[in-house]
């Protein structure tokens, strides 16, 4: 049982939930009520589901391997390579789960005939590797990359659904405008909030990746000038919530404007006066900790999004 756990830890599944959660609810909560269906079937909506999944926990068991110094201080799995989980076990983890999510990517991909899909899928362990072999010094080649991972797991899945849909010429065109905007609104949240949360990671572990000679954003920069990046990611994800509240959602949507300001804008704006300094020194884990919350609050607002999709408001 222990060894499971480790696993879990090892492979964030903290994290792995919230990827999964973003796919299930944009599918059920906005493609679905927009398009008045879908044209992917729901066992092969799972394995595509699990294909994105499995090929970031692959990702994340690499991680572990090839920056042992940094995880074994704050990661969530580094440590566990060196104790219950042996490194060879963690990169027999990183090639099986690559290969099972290939696979399934594949098998979709043949269903469907979008071949993106499983490029795009084989493409994560490659870049994966390379930058965990060649570039693992260069965190920010790290961050990067989980950024436009962040980004591509809702545009993926939307590609993939309007690919199989048989005649989208049937689909009314404002609904496709529609839902092409909400999933690249979402997909700008999970890209940068994924970002400023690693920007946050670093400037907690900056002594340790000084002492490594890590290049993260604070050894390259300098740790206030990190931080002031910290704050402009924040104001341009609150400036994008504000955005998209205003000219996606509309005004109409009183429900969702309610849910958007309390329970994400107003959050934001706690790690905007927490990253300033007004509540004292900025405790970064914590931060980061509230931005991860944050993050999981905000792909919830798609259930709160249906509600007005199911009856008609914007399309």
């Amino acid at each position: 049982m222990q060894l499971i756990i480790d696993y879990l830890r090892l492979f964030r599944w903290q994290n792995l939930l919230i990827i999964v959660l973003l796919q299930v609810l944009l599918r059920y909560m906005v493609i679905i009520p927009l398009l008045e269906g879908s044209a992917i079937g729901d066992m092969h909506f799972v394995m595509l589901v699990l294909a994105v999944t499995t090929a970031a926990a692959a990702r994340y068991a690499l991680i572990a391997c090839v920056e042992p110094d940094r995880n074994l201080t704050s990661g969530p799995g580094g440590r566990l390579v060196y104790r219950r989980i042996k490194k060879i076990w963690a990169l027999v983890s990183f090639w099986l789960l690559s290969a099972l999510a290939i696979a399934l990517a594949a098998y979709v991909t043949s269903v469907y005939q979008y071949w993106p899909l499983v490029a795009i899928v084989c493409l994560v362990p490659v870049f994966s590797w390379v930058q965990a072999v060649y570039l693992n010094k260069f965190i920010i080649a790290n961050h990067l990359l989980l950024m436009v991972l962040a980004a591509v797991v809702p545009i993926l899945i939307w590609l993939v659904e309007i690919h199989a849909v048989p005649d989208p010429g049937a689909i009314p065109e404002k609904c496709l405008f529609i839902a092409g905007r909400v999933v690249y609104a979402y997909a700008f949240f999970t890209a940068l909030t994924t970002f400023l949360r690693e920007v946050l990671k670093d400037l907690e572990d900056f002594r340790t990746d000084l002492s490594a000679r890590y290049k993260s954003l604070p050894v390259l920069m300098g740790p206030a000038a990190a931080r002031k990046l910290g704050i402009f990611l924040t104001f341009i994800i609150l400036f994008g919530i504000a955005w998209a509240k205003t000219v996606i959602f509309g005004e109409d949507m009183i429900g969702l404007s309610a849910y958007l300001l309390v329970a994400v804008m107003l959050p934001f704006l706690l790690v905007l006066f927490m990253l300033l300094g007004v509540l004292g020194s900025p405790r970064y884990n914590q931060i980061q900790q509230l931005v991860k919350l944050v993050m999981v609050t905000g792909v919830l607002s798609m259930l709160v999004l249906s509600y007005y999709l199911a009856n008609g408001v914007i399309c």
